[in-house]
């Protein structure tokens, strides 16, 4: 009877599964199914290796609510390290019914080796959505142009690139909000498109793209109200008051080369500079405006480039070449060169050599010996006394250790030891001459005295970040996560004992830093104004063999020093080498550890320009030092001992 019962079971257990099967199946198919997404690698699936690219994900949930995170995962091979590590992005996700979102992430792409993998999980971990994007179908063209236009109608810029060059037409909900998203761009443009289009940190992200080096081009259009809006300014020298027409091509030849059609009647618009220099213009007509920006170059054009005449002139193309002048195609072994970012190509390599543990002074430590050894041997000598109780004498001796022992834990205490991680922080303020910004770059190092996970919080915004890897890292896991909501998290970070973990960092910031150079012959008289809102301290300048020292400027004030240096005084070869350990060690003659972190960077710094090229000696160097770091960085768990130092720099040309 009872086997009969146990058979029944089996029987109804087998028959019910299938039903609780398909119930299942009908619980989970629909949240996916209604939950669409949309993968966006570069700009319209157009890379660059070697370069930061916007990658997007838009999500439509048309299902249940969906929370969870989402995550991008990018294999890397480095060199020094045997096999890829994963570098994994990520974020929250918060997708009630109905709605629409879209999230974006920036990547280094240096290969194509490995996929990129999407992956949705929810809350309990369970994965909603995977998908892999082979990058080897992806295009990766030498020159990436990007235009936004209300019309396909600049093609002709494919001639500026002498390699193989890709013009993409996105739209301007598409352009990055970050500066490191226009990355991979060589060559922006806008046709008969209104600023007002825009958002603030869209043309804040611009501004600075073209601070670093980036080119704008803004072409005239038939709605010359598209021109009025008031960012227009904010990134070309012009203001437009309307239309005017203009009857030949001439005043192009002499950048072009070419004669232009005869009989020609086009509009352009009517623009006042307001900066920059004029290029080309006919009969009191601005046609071109240049103005260079930083590092970076902006043209207007006051006419139509996707109207004729210009779409069947053949100067238009040399036109662009003239304005927009490229290298050759790029070096890719210099490329690769480049992204080998090793460890003694950083700034934590001579921070470590430093000299770590604080020993006490000579006089110090001979004054405790000498008491150490004048007590215990006054006990000694006391145990051969007749009459003397060695058991006594036994105790004072075991009280003089246990005393002489809490001294010296006192008096020579190494707290370095006592902590579980030590920090190093090291930031780089590159002042950008006549803009409002400066690059900073923060370079990482986690130094854990155990076996340990810790999680790094950085409280700086729009900054890209990379692993470097250390020395002694072949057996080690260099696999990380960086998670991004209200700030930047890479969680989870694995550090054996005694390892290191090391990272590197880039950004853009407001630094508004005004100078003046006056030079009269071999004297060079350099004004510094400082609008930042911050103090900066321990300010120099050098130039060569020179050094003079501004002292502190607080925010607000200014301060003015001068140089004297003939040209016989810059020497060649070896001799360099020895500046950067003088000039370093004029600036900071302390033994502490701050001084003699900041005479590291000094010396690293000086022998970076030292090896720039020939052009040192038209340059002058402002060196300065801030409180605090651009980027606030803390380490959780345990206790963490840190060591920052943050160098602000600019090369001023003379």
């Amino acid at each position: 009877m009872r086997q009969r019962g146990v058979r029944g079971g089996v029987i109804v257990a087998l028959l019910l599964f299938p039903v609780f099967h398909a119930a299942a199946v009908v619980d989970t198919a629909p949240a996916s199914a209604r939950l669409e997404v949309e993968e966006t690698v570069g700009f319209r699936e157009t890379i660059k290796i070697g370069k930061w690219l916007p990658v997007t994900v838009t999500l439509k949930n048309t299902g249940p609510p969906v929370r969870g995170l989402l995550t991008v995962e990018l294999s890397t091979l480095s060199e020094g390290y045997p096999r890829p590590y994963t570098t994994t992005l990520s974020q929250t996700v918060d997708l009630p019914t109905q709605s629409r979102k879209r999230h974006t992430f920036v990547l280094l792409l240096r290969d194509f080796t490995h996929p990129l993998v999407f992956r949705l999980t929810d809350r309990a971990g369970a994965e909603v959505y995977r998908r892999e994007i082979d990058l080897r179908g992806l295009t990766s063209p030498d020159r990436l142009i990007l235009v936004l236009s209300d019309e396909p109608a600049l093609d002709s810029l494919a001639a500026v690139a002498p390699g193989k060059g890709r013009i993409v037409h996105i739209s301007p909900d598409e352009l990055p909000t970050r500066w490191d998203g226009l990355d991979a761009v060589d060559l922006l443009a806008f046709r008969n498109l209104s600023p007002g289009a825009l958002r603030p940190d869209q043309a804040h992200a611009i501004r600075q793209w073209v601070a670093r080096g980036g080119r704008l081009l803004v072409t005239g259009g038939p709605n010359w109200s598209h021109y009025t809006h008031p960012g227009l300014r904010e990134l070309v020298p012009i203001r437009v008051t309307g239309l005017v027409e203009v009857t030949s091509l001439q005043a192009l030849e002499p950048l072009t080369g070419i004669t232009g059609p005869p009989g020609v009647r086009f509009p352009i618009l009517r623009a006042e500079p307001t900066g920059g220099r004029i290029l080309a213009s006919d009969e009191g007509h601005t046609l071109i405006v240049v103005e260079e920006q930083g590092r970076g170059r902006v043209v207007f054009v006051a006419f139509d480039p996707g109207r004729a005449p210009f779409t069947a002139w053949t100067g238009t193309a040399a036109l662009w070449k003239a304005l927009f002048p490229f290298d050759d195609p790029p070096n890719y072994w210099q490329l690769r060169l480049s992204l080998r970012e090793t460890f003694e190509e950083t700034w934590i390599a001579p921070a470590l050599q430093l000299p770590l543990l604080t020993f006490p002074s000579h006089l110090l430590l001979a004054v405790f010996l000498v008491l150490y050894a004048s007590t215990i041997g006054f006990f000694f000598w006391r145990l051969g006394l007749p009459g003397t109780l060695p058991r006594e004498t036994w105790l004072l001796i075991a009280l003089a250790l246990g005393t002489f022992s809490v001294a010296a834990h006192l008096l020579f205490r190494e707290r370095h030891i006592e902590q579980d991680a030590i920090l190093f922080e090291i930031s780089g303020v590159d002042v950008i001459p006549s803009t409002r910004f400066a690059e900073v770059e923060t370079h990482l190092a986690l130094l854990s005295t155990r076996k340990q996970s810790y999680d790094m919080h950085l409280a700086g915004r729009g900054f890209a970040w990379l692993q470097i890897v250390p020395p002694p890292a072949r057996e080690l896991d260099l696999d990380w996560h960086l998670s991004r909501n209200d700030s930047l998290t890479i969680k989870q970070l694995w550090v054996p004992g005694w390892g290191l973990r090391i990272f590197k960092g880039k950004g853009m910031t407001d630094f508004p830093l005004e100078t003046r150079v006056l030079r009269e012959a071999d004297s060079v008289m350099i004004r510094v104004t400082n609008k930042t809102g911050f103090l900066l301290r321990d300010c120099w300048l050098w130039r060569g063999p020179r050094l003079v020292s501004l002292g502190d400027i607080d925010d607000g004030e200014e301060a003015e020093g001068t140089l004297t240096l003939s040209s016989g005084e810059v020497p060649r070869g070896f001799p360099q080498a020895r500046w950067e350990k003088d000039l370093a060690h004029d600036m900071f003659k302390g033994r502490e550890i701050q001084p003699l972190l900041k005479r590291a960077i000094v010396e690293r710094v000086m022998q970076e320009i030292l090896r720039s090229g020939p052009g040192l000696p038209n340059h002058v160097t402002f060196i300065a030092w801030l409180d605090r770091p651009p980027v606030a960085v803390s380490v959780t768990p345990g206790a963490i001992a840190s060591h920052r130092a943050t160098m602000v720099r600019m090369r001023l040309p003379l």
